[in-house]
């Protein structure tokens, strides 16, 4: 059983499983629980080895969440690093490091799926950005314009911001503490579209995926069957259209 202490400066998990862990440069381990106490100068969860407990970047991006919507209107930083900490390292970057650290990958290799997860990470949360936008509830399990009524500080609206004419902008700031209404939403929604914001967030996905498409060993890719860039392409890819493609490793050597 997992039990927790009473001091608000310790903090201690203790039980019988396993935790995932993460050393000074950022290679996964797996260990048997301990105690783990809170390090003062990060905030951070560590044990007696130094070791940080993976997982509570979960934590500190709903935190940072919750700090950004009562703080109102924000820059795109701020957004992506609330996406990476939520979405990004919990959905994709994060098992990737395990499933490498359980499969006894080498540092190196832990290095590039991390690289690799946290830019495929990105993508997916600002995709799912998109999703809450333009996506079908029926194919998403996701609701439809909940992140507008709410203006809720999302790497896409704060890509918006620079593009939103003034009654865009007027949506998102005027008297921000309350939801938006239905026809406020279908308003702001229309200024979304009418300025590219669904292009320029698929550019920005496709050129996320190109990137952590490079990063992979070619050699190594491919004899995982290219599986890697598989996942990153159909995370790529529109909801009504085919994933965006990429030269194969093999067709990329072949250019140069």
């Amino acid at each position: 059983p997992v039990t927790f202490t009473s001091s608000k400066t310790d903090l201690a998990i203790q039980g019988n499983g396993f935790f995932v862990v993460q050393d000074d440069n950022k290679a996964s381990y797996l260990t048997r629980a301990g105690n783990f106490v809170v390090d003062g100068p990060t905030g951070n969860l560590v044990n007696a080895g130094g070791f940080t407990l993976m997982g509570y970047s979960l934590v500190d991006g709903q935190a940072q969440d919750v700090l950004a919507a009562a703080a109102g209107p924000g820059d795109l930083d701020r957004a992506r690093e609330v996406a990476l900490l939520k979405t990004g390292r919990y959905s994709v970057q994060r098992p990737l490091e395990l499933g490498g650290t359980l499969g006894g990958a080498s540092p190196e290799v832990l290095r590039e799926l991390s690289r690799y997860g946290e830019l495929v990470g990105e993508a997916f949360a600002l995709r799912d950005d998109a999703l809450g936008v333009w996506g079908d509830p029926e194919r998403t399990g996701k609701p439809v314009g909940d992140d507008l009524r709410d203006r809720k500080q999302t790497m896409m609206l704060a890509l918006a911001r620079d593009l939103l004419p003034p009654a865009g902008l007027a949506l998102l700031d005027t008297d921000s503490g309350r939801a938006l209404a239905t026809d406020e939403v279908a308003e702001l929604t229309a200024h979304l579209e009418a300025v590219g914001l669904r292009q320029a967030v698929a550019q920005r996905v496709e050129h996320l995926i190109g990137e952590a498409v490079e990063v992979l060993d070619p050699a190594r890719a491919e004899a995982a069957g290219g599986h890697l860039e598989t996942v990153a392409h159909e995370i790529a890819g529109s909801q009504n259209a085919a994933p965006a493609t990429y030269p194969s490793h093999a067709a990329r050597r072949a250019r140069c």
